[in-house]
């Protein structure tokens, strides 16, 4: 049960990181996404909404 919950907890954080990343406009997501031609606010509903989804699940699991 321990391994289950560190691996759940860890698994949450790198998602939350990443969608934090993302939002924040980090790394090579906007080259990519401008390369396809795509406004930047394309990045910024996914990742909020990835962000609210995690946060969700994590306060009610605790």
């Amino acid at each position: 049960m321990i391994a289950y919950w560190t691996v759940t907890l860890l698994l949450a954080a790198a998602v939350t990181l990443s969608g934090i990343g993302q939002l924040m406009q980090y790394g090579g997501n906007v080259e990519l996404v401008t390369n396809l031609g795509y406004p930047l606010y394309v990045l910024t509903i996914p990742n909020f909404r990835e962000v609210v989804k995690l946060t969700a699940v994590h306060s009610y699991h605790q």
